[in-house]
């Protein structure tokens, strides 16, 4: 019974508390850097194509902080290693931008990093969770 409760906690912290820490984490930094940036038409296009997206962000990080839990849950060798490879693939994607575009996305593009490591340290906590 302590092991289900263990793995249970550790599923709940990983999966349900790790997704609304990084959404309210991700929305706040967002919204700081809004305020801080003056609204023009990119920015405002870019808003319209976040809201019509916001699916692809809740999936991608429901299953890195799935699998992420699961390798240190079995304490896979290598999976801090694993994890940053994660977070550079993930970056490297956004590294093809058009050498005119704002610096507002640059601003964006740090938050989704941020972002990432917020919700990969609530994998490595459900992780441990389960471990222990």
């Amino acid at each position: 019974m302590c092991l289900f409760i263990r793995w249970s906690i550790g599923i709940l912290v990983s999966l349900l508390v790790g997704h609304y820490a990084t959404r309210n984490f991700r929305d706040l930094r967002n919204k700081h850097i809004r305020n801080v940036c003056k609204y023009n038409e990119a920015l405002q296009k870019q808003d319209e194509q976040s809201i019509n997206s916001d699916l692809l962000p809740l999936v991608t990080g429901l299953i890195e902080r799935t699998f992420f839990t699961l390798v240190i849950a079995f304490d896979v060798s290598g999976g801090a290693v694993a994890m940053m490879g994660w977070l550079g693939a993930k970056m490297a994607i956004n590294w093809n931008r058009q050498p005119g575009e704002s610096p507002v996305n640059r601003a964006f593009s740090m938050t989704a990093l941020q972002a990432g490591i917020v919700s990969l340290m609530f994998s490595l906590v459900g992780g441990l969770i389960c471990r222990w």
